[in-house]
């Protein structure tokens, strides 16, 4: 049995949020993340080739709307980099019809992407923890509540969390998981309310769906500006849906999202028909890349929960039911489909941070 003070499960950004921002007011609190993957990170991923653009295959873009996100990356000492999309951009109604250039809607709220990548905010943010802190390749597979010794009044005297490895006896434990995932993949005694249980398995997981790519260009500037072609791309046609110029530091590159029925193809396969298709809009130069890169977040199983049906994007995000007390107030939940303003965006996710923060520090004053 390992004691720790408050336990968090996922190292994504809400998870090393939440630690940072308990760490920072509660110096003396025994702090254990657990992360299932072998690295911290969550939904956060940047892909790295040498001398290349960084390929961001996980959360990207930021707004002006987005203060909280806005004003972590400031404390971090990181900047941002307006996303160049350009007055036109090449649309693609159908296969059957030839692409058009469209004007792109003039007062369009910004976009910024990390600069250096979204990565250097998970960077950031592990500097703060010592090594023992992190616990990788750790998923848990149960919370139970312990008998109380008596002393205390709400009926357990906290917490105990089982990994393959592990046991862990925590006061308080701290979910940063995507709720249908944590409702399919965690066993609770005693059992989680069954509303909440509804409500969760029914919760669309941000970035589940996607299958992201991106190829890296080398030359001395971008082609799709050299040649006169827009480094912005919407199609109707597919394989790629929407493709943005993703270059930055005088290294060149495209990247973006895919159809989600790519998500059944092999590698090979979604490369080829990107490919082809960038070709086709962009002309030749489009082949002549250096590196091709993609993430199928329905591969991912400490991200994605299958379902059945059919879940709307964002359904049930923000539900007040995932802000109530739950073990009797020693299980709180974080993580961007639980925020209530912004929930599946980074900045939903900082927001989960901050409150699930507040719900330790006003059960601490309460059991104080």
């Amino acid at each position: 049995m390992i004691h720790t003070d408050i336990l968090i499960i996922g190292a994504g950004l809400s998870g090393l949020l939440t630690a940072s921002l308990l760490q920072q007011r509660r110096p003396g609190l025994r702090i254990t993340i657990l992360e299932a993957r072998p690295n911290a990170g969550g939904r956060i991923r940047t892909l790295r080739a040498e001398n290349t653009a960084p390929l961001e295959m996980g959360a990207t873009w930021l707004t002006n709307d987005h203060p909280r996100l806005m004003a972590l990356l400031n404390r971090l000492g990181l900047d941002v980099m307006p996303q160049y999309t350009g007055p036109e951009a090449v649309y693609e109604f159908s296969a059957a019809q030839a692409p058009q250039r469209v004007q792109l809607p003039p007062g369009e709220s910004q976009s910024y992407r990390v600069k250096g990548g979204t990565d250097q905010i998970i960077s950031a943010l592990l500097k703060e923890f010592g090594p023992e802190q992190l616990i990788c390749s750790s998923p848990v597979h149960s919370v139970s509540a312990q008998p109380s010794a008596g002393k205390e009044s709400d009926g357990h005297g906290g917490l105990e969390v089982r990994t393959p490895d592990a046991v862990y006896s925590a006061a308080l434990v701290i979910s940063t998981l995507p709720p249908r995932l944590l409702a399919n993949s965690v066993t609770f005694d005693p059992p989680l309310p069954e509303p909440f249980m509804r409500i969760a398995s029914q919760t669309h997981t941000w970035m589940s769906d996607s299958v992201k790519a991106g190829f890296t260009y080398a030359g001395a500037d971008p082609f799709w500006l050299k040649h006169g072609a827009a480094g912005t791309l919407f199609s109707n046609a597919g394989p790629l849906t929407e493709f943005y110029d993703h270059s930055q530091g005088g290294h060149y590159a495209l990247a973006g999202f895919m159809h989600p029925d790519m998500a059944g193809q092999t590698t090979e396969t979604r490369k080829k028909l990107a490919l082809g298709q960038l070709t086709r809009l962009l002309g030749k130069p489009a082949a002549d890349y250096q590196s091709y890169a993609e993430c199928v977040w329905k591969d991912e199983v400490f991200t994605h929960s299958p379902f059945a049906g059919f879940l709307v994007p964002h359904q049930n995000s923000g539900h007040p039911v995932f802000r109530e007390p739950l073990m009797k107030g020693r299980l709180i939940l974080a993580g961007t489909e639980t925020a209530a303003s912004h929930p599946g965006y980074m900045e939903g996710a900082v927001e989960s941070a901050g409150q699930a923060a507040n719900s330790v520090f006003e059960y601490l004053g309460t059991s104080a």
